[in-house]
């Protein structure tokens, strides 16, 4: 029967994509509505109260992936703001002069703020690259579960984009005649109804994937502006980081030659100090934001 060949080519085709859709690259996990749909069938009401654990589960899960969010924020807020009082300082610092040991010690107090602000920032945003890791992969793992639970009710088929399923294609064999003589309609053929009807519902099923992929792919499209403005800023943070600790080595480098020019190497020990710390600072922020070139155009008047 051709109506057979056709439906079963679907089906086959649908599997196609389903590899395709539900592939990853991580090995899935145990769908949750096939499990709850296979204890429904004989307990309905162990199904319903394991559904119920389940979300309240997830909704426990995602205050703690929003607490965990907000506290990774607010230690970034803090360290921009360290930020903000150092450059201040720093212009302060600039515009007072003075007595050139004086000024290597708050220079080398300054390099341990800056290290301690960027080491700060850079915790937050290691912690918070590994929540999101977590979170993708979880999302990603429960998407491809959710899609396999559809595939499943439909024999394996899975979404496409650019395929769809014409019934009006599906015929019988020229073999099979009518009272009149002529080929009966699909729908004369007892054998050819159970088929049309499971190619009907494999289209309804690939048409919902289709509507949930498109809807996924909306998802992603605003998450992945969310990560592009977050990773700005953290590149904007890393700058601002550099560019101070390269302004701090001048300034440290200045009082440094003043101090020689005297014959005074009492302040050796700030200047060390300071090229640690600011050394370290560059080290915290190395993995947050990549460098681009530093321009200083200040200049402290010895």
């Amino acid at each position: 029967m051709i109506v057979t060949a056709k439906s079963n080519c679907y089906i086959s085709f649908g599997q196609q994509l389903t590899q395709q859709y539900d592939m990853p690259g991580r090995k899935l996990r145990a769908s949750q509505k096939i499990v709850l749909d296979s204890i429904r069938q004989t307990d309905p009401e162990k199904a319903d109260a394991l559904k119920k654990h389940l979300a309240d589960a997830e909704q426990v899960i995602a205050q703690l992936r929003s607490g965990k969010s907000k506290a990774a924020q607010s230690r970034k807020a803090e360290a921009a703001e360290k930020i903000k009082r150092i450059k201040e300082e720093i212009k302060m610092l600039m515009a007072m002069g003075g007595d050139p040991r004086m000024i290597a010690r708050q220079i080398a107090r300054l390099a341990k703020d800056l290290a301690a602000a960027a080491r700060e920032y850079a915790s937050a945003v290691g912690a918070s690259s590994q929540y999101n890791a977590v979170s993708a992969e979880t999302e990603a793992s429960a998407s491809c579960n959710n899609n396999m639970s559809d595939a499943a009710q439909c024999d394996g088929t899975a979404v496409s984009t650019t395929a769809s399923l014409n019934l009006s294609a599906v015929t019988v064999a020229s073999g099979e005649k009518g009272e009149n003589g002529k080929s009966a309609p699909p729908e004369a053929i007892p054998e050819a109804k159970p088929e049309m009807a499971k190619v009907k519902s494999i289209q309804q099923h690939l048409d919902a994937l289709r509507q949930q992929m498109k809807t996924d792919l909306q998802s992603k499209a605003v998450e992945l502006s969310s990560k592009t403005s977050t990773a700005d800023a953290n590149r904007q943070f890393a700058q601002e980081v550099r560019t101070l600790a390269a302004l701090l080595k001048l300034l440290s480098r200045q009082q440094k030659e003043r101090l020689h020019q005297a014959g005074d190497h009492s302040a050796d020990r700030e200047i060390a100090q300071t090229s640690q710390a600011l050394a370290a600072a560059e080290k915290s922020i190395s993995g947050v934001g990549a460098p681009s070139i530093i321009v200083i155009n200040m200049i402290v008047k010895a």
